[in-house]
Order: C-alpha cells, then structure tokens, then sequence
C-alpha cells in the first residue's frame, strides 16, 4: 500500500472516530442512527428501495457484529476499498497520486463515506463503476467481469438514481462513441438531439410532478417536519415550474456551496463547511477552464470529456440540486455522494490535457 493510500485511510478512520463521538452528539448524523435501529427483516424492497437495502445491510452487519461503532468500520472499509482500487486503477506518480488524495479529504466527503450511510455505499459501488468508464475511454480490457460491472451500476441506481442515471448514459453515450463505423460528426449530432429531446422529455413527464408533488414536499422536509431546527433557508427558491431550470445555474451553487457566508456568519459552526464549498468550487472551476484553455490552444474537442461534462457533471449537479438548495447541512451530505466521482474525473482529463499540450508544445517547436 502506498504511502498515500495510507494517509488516506488514517484519514478516514479519524474522522469515523469523530463522526460517530463527536458530531453525532451535537447533531443528527445523518441517517445513520435509523439504519442502526433498523430490525433484521428481510423483504423484496431490499432490491428497489434504498432506505430498506442500507437498512438491511445494517441490521445483518450489527447482528453479526453487536457493537454500534464496528458496523460503521465496515462501512468505512467498502469505501475504502472502492477508491483504493479506483485510485490505484489511475496509476498516478507518487506525487499526482497524493495530490488526488488530498483533494480527497475533504472533511464532509471524509466523514460521510465513512460512517453508516448511503454515501459509503454509493462511493463503494460508484468507484467500480469509474474503473469500468476509464476502460472505455482508454479502450482497455475491463478491470473487472461484466457482471461485477452491472452489479455496480444496478446498486448505483438503487441507493442514488440521479448518479446511477448519469452513470449508465455516460457508459451508453461512450459506447456509441466507440462505435467506429459511425461517423464522428454523426455521433456529436446523434448526441444533441438526444440531449435536446430528454430536456424535453423530463420537463413534460416532470414539471407537474416538481409543482404539485415534489415541491410541497422539499419544503416541509427541510424546513420544519424531520428535524429539530428548522432550516435557515426560505422555501420559496421555486415560485412556478419554470423555476427549476431557471434558477438552476444559481441553485446548482448554492446547492453545492453548503452554508452561505451570512448563514456561517449567523452560525458559526458553519464557517468550515462555508470555506469547504468555496474550495469545491475553486477546484472544480479551475480544472475546467485549464481544460478549455488546453483544448482551444489545440484547436481540438475530447468527445470523452464532453460525454462526462454532460452526464458525469451536470446532468448529476441539476437532478441533485433540488435536494440540497433548501437545507445547507443537507447540501453537504448529498454532495458526498457524488464528490468523488466528479473530482476524480476532472483530475484524470487534467493529468491527460497536461501530457498532451507538452507533446502539442513539443512538435510544435520541433516543426
């Protein structure tokens, strides 16, 4: 094991410590307590139902295992494997290597992968799931069998539909990209429509159900009805359906972002979370605009990264932004689910946008 696999599991294993000692007594560690609760009853919604699978998969581990706190060590070493072999699976230098590690540590996607929660599980199955789309893209022999794959991707879809449905159009979209008797310029076309024809799908089959279903709901979630303390948040982000897509730019930050600074300011344990949403989004905007940059000097498109900016990036920021713009701490949470994957790739494209531009540089001075 690498120096830097071991810092990051050290990592994680201290902030398990804190998570279940320190936060969980201050305030609501998630779901976590209900899943700890949960009896040992199997029933088919194990297989549809994410609540009822986590639930399950809790009550065996505390059966077997008895003690509170060594269930949430198991959770804590299925994530841990995950991005070990996601991360070995890179084969980064020592240095790049600890460099994605650290991007890695971020407190909120370290605590929450790390305790009993549906984030450990989606990061677990999620990790396989990246190994699985880095062999496509580099068009190697996969990693694992095609049954260990489509295991992954159905859990994926179980435990975070958002994530799960990006990930299986992303692998669709690389499939037709590969396809190597259909021409390039057909398939960029083939892609917009279908783009342009599911935005408008998911607003036709959607708008009703976001107006008079799901927003109803999100406001009474949030704001008063499962918690203690009600939320610092109004519930009026959306005044008509239109909202959704016309607030969605800001919502997807806000979402994101976790506290704002005046929430910080009127809370101040809020602060570390406020500077952990500005570091995402430091991160996040510079390997994009290095990558555009790179591609506009070379006067060329990576069909690749465009498939993981539109289903990877934000397809999963706009279908998950809804659940975390009404509350900051739950914004933390939900984006933990999904951290990993999008820092990951934006470092994986930035690694090959570096190696590319030096041989674009180097035959450029050559010639």
């Amino acid at each position: 094991m690498s120096r830097s696999l071991k810092w990051l599991f050290w990592l994680k294993f201290l902030f398990c410590i804190y998570g279940v000692f320190i936060f969980g007594k201050f305030t609501y560690l998630g779901d976590s307590e209900t899943y700890l609760a949960t009896p040992l009853e199997f029933s088919l919604a194990v297989f549809y139902n994410n609540t009822s699978l986590v639930g399950f998969i809790t009550a065996l581990l505390k059966k077997l295992l008895v003690v509170n706190f060594f269930v949430h060590l198991v959770y804590l070493a299925f994530t841990f494997w995950g991005l070990s072999k996601l991360i070995k699976r890179l084969n980064l230098p020592p240095k790049n290597e600890f460099t994605l590690v650290v991007l890695l540590s971020f407190p909120s996607f370290a605590m929450w992968t790390s305790v009993v929660s549906k984030e450990s599980l989606t990061c677990f199955f999620s990790s396989f799931v990246i190994i699985w789309i880095l062999d496509f893209i580099e068009k190697k022999k996969r990693s694992y069998s095609i049954l260990w794959n489509i295991i992954c991707v159905y859990f994926l879809i179980i435990l975070r539909p958002p994530v799960g449905i990006g990930v299986v159009l992303a692998i669709t979209a690389l499939f037709v990209n590969n396809l190597s008797f259909i021409n390039k310029y057909i398939r960029y076309v083939s892609m917009i429509i279908g783009i342009i024809l599911g935005a408008i799908v998911v607003y036709i089959l959607a708008a009703d159900f976001i107006q008079n279903e799901f927003l109803p709901l999100a406001k009474e979630y949030f704001n008063h009805q499962y918690y203690d303390t009600q939320s610092s948040r109004s519930g009026d982000f959306w005044l008509s359906e239109w909202d959704i897509f016309l607030k969605a730019p800001y919502g997807i930050f806000l979402a994101n972002l976790g506290p704002t600074l005046f929430e910080s300011l009127a809370k101040p344990q809020f602060l570390p979370y406020f500077f952990e949403g500005l570091a995402f989004w430091f991160v996040v905007f510079y390997y994009l605009i290095f990558h555009f940059l790179r591609q506009h000097e070379r006067k060329v498109a990576n069909p690749n990264f465009t498939i993981f900016f539109i289903f990877l990036f934000l397809l999963i920021l706009f279908v998950n932004y809804p659940f975390g713009v009404f509350n900051p701490g739950s914004a933390t949470r939900y984006r933990s689910s999904y951290f990993h994957i999008i820092i990951v790739f934006l470092y994986y494209f930035h690694q090959r946008d570096s190696i590319k531009f030096k041989q674009y540089l180097s035959n450029s001075i050559s010639e």
